[in-house]
This record gives C-alpha cells, structure tokens and sequence, in this order.
C-alpha cells in the first residue's frame, strides 16, 4: 500500500512538473518573441531616423544628381562626391546586414525604402563593381547588393509599374 502511495505520489509530482516545465517554455518563447519585435522596431526607427536625416537626405540627393549627369553624359568624377558616395554606400550596407540577419524586418523596412534602395544602388553600383576590383574583395558591400536585389524583388510582387528612378 504504501510503496502504491509512493508510485502514486511519484507520478503526480512528475506530472505537475512536466506541465510546469510546459508553461514555463511557453511563457518564455512569448516573453521572447515580444523582446525580439520591441528590438525589431527599436531597429526600424533608428534606421528610419538616420535616412530621414537632412543631412543624410542631402548626401543621397548628391548621389542621385551625380548619377543622372553620368547618364545626361555629363562629366562627373567619383573623386568629386566621394564622401557622399561612401555614406551612401555604408548606409545601405549597415541596413543590408540587419535586413539579412533578421534584426529589422524586411518587409516594413521595404515598404517604406524600396525605391531609395533601388535608386541608390542604382546610382553606386558601377563604383561598387569598381571598388571590389581595387580592393580585390568580391565581398565588398554585398549586404547592399542583397538588400537591392531584394528591393527590386519587392517592386517587382507589389508595385511592378512603379518607376525608382533619381530625380
């Protein structure tokens, strides 16, 4: 009787503890997926704020008229808006790397940038092609490559006769 009180006993305990292990994992995969959107959109408005910069603004505007006198056939050295050309170049990077390890979501962050991507990769990509041959380092800004092409993938599913061209 006794030793049927202990199996008995034994089977409750570890019963409760199983469920309470259940809960436990549950309420932290939630705690964990609220942590990982507050982290998300603490992400997004940060990047959101850095494009939305003036001064970050002007520095694309500069990119865009450099690009569209290169097509106009009108002079234009990269030598001349270098320092533009390489905030441009990082700041696209630096959201390519986040958009493709997952720290800042793809799809809001597209919603709102695809044609600033795609203008800007637009405008820099010769000089990218450029610069990984001078570094010799195939690598070189493919976190803005990534972050284009997925643009253009987005343009493509959402907005196909939408036109991201500089003005």
């Amino acid at each position: 009787m006794v030793e049927e009180a202990l199996i008995s006993l034994t089977v409750i305990v570890g019963g409760a503890s199983a469920i309470v292990s259940l809960f436990t994992v549950y309420y932290r995969k939630k705690h964990y997926e609220v942590t990982e959107k507050q982290l998300n959109l603490t992400a997004l408005l940060q990047v959101f704020q850095l494009l939305n910069d003036e001064s970050h603004r002007a520095v694309r505007r500069a990119v865009y008229r450099y690009y569209k006198n290169k097509i106009d056939g009108k002079a234009a050295s990269d030598e001349e808006i270098s320092q533009q050309i390489a905030m441009v170049r990082s700041d696209f990077d630096m959201i390519g790397t986040f958009v493709r390890n997952r720290l800042l979501s793809k799809e809001v962050f597209l919603d709102a940038y695809w044609d600033t991507t795609i203008m800007c990769w637009n405008a820099l990509a010769a000089n990218i092609m450029n610069e990984r041959k001078l570094r010799q380092n195939q690598k070189y800004m493919t976190n803005f490559e990534y972050l284009a092409s997925e643009a253009q993938q987005y343009k493509e599913m959402h907005l196909p006769r939408e036109l991201a061209e500089p003005y």
